[in-house]
């Protein structure tokens, strides 16, 4: 009698278990092509950065490695990419000799910074809904003392 009522208790396991693994596992795929995403818009930002900082448009930058990344361009939608240009002063050691350090001045960098966002389209829905963004900068020029 009691091989009977044992009969039935590895299906009612494995149908109990199933849904949780099966979530698990399209949640850990989730976050890889989201993570795999990011990595692109890292790539594309320091592009568009690069870019930007020697002249060329950052957008066509950005733009060629979203659609050269394999697979990205189908997992939403690409948002776009915007500039800043700022300076910011850095110190810097002046040294008369190699290896000597004789008094710290100051150099005015001008920089551009580049931001790349990206709506990510999760698995089996029809929109694009995770915002995802990434930025970098670049040196433009160092502007001589006294230049604004």
């Amino acid at each position: 009698m009691k091989n009977k009522s044992k009969k039935g208790q590895a299906l009612v396991e494995v149908v109990m278990v199933f849904p949780i693994l099966v979530t698990l596992l399209f949640g850990i795929m989730q976050i890889a092509m989201i993570a795999e995403t990011m990595f692109a818009l890292n790539d594309a930002a320091n592009s568009a950065a690069r870019a930007a900082s020697v002249g060329r448009s950052a957008n066509l930058a950005a733009a060629y490695v979203v659609q050269k990344t394999v697979g990205l361009s189908g997992y939403g939608y690409y948002g776009g990419v915007t500039t800043n240009n700022s300076t910011v002063n850095s110190r810097r050691p002046f040294s008369p000799l190699p290896g000597t350090i004789a008094s710290a001045s100051q150099r005015r960098i001008k920089i551009v910074e580049c931001r790349v966002r990206y709506f990510f389209k999760p698995m089996f829905m029809t929109t694009a809904v995770i915002p995802l963004s990434a930025s970098a900068r670049a040196m433009v020029q160092e502007l001589p003392a006294g230049v604004e």
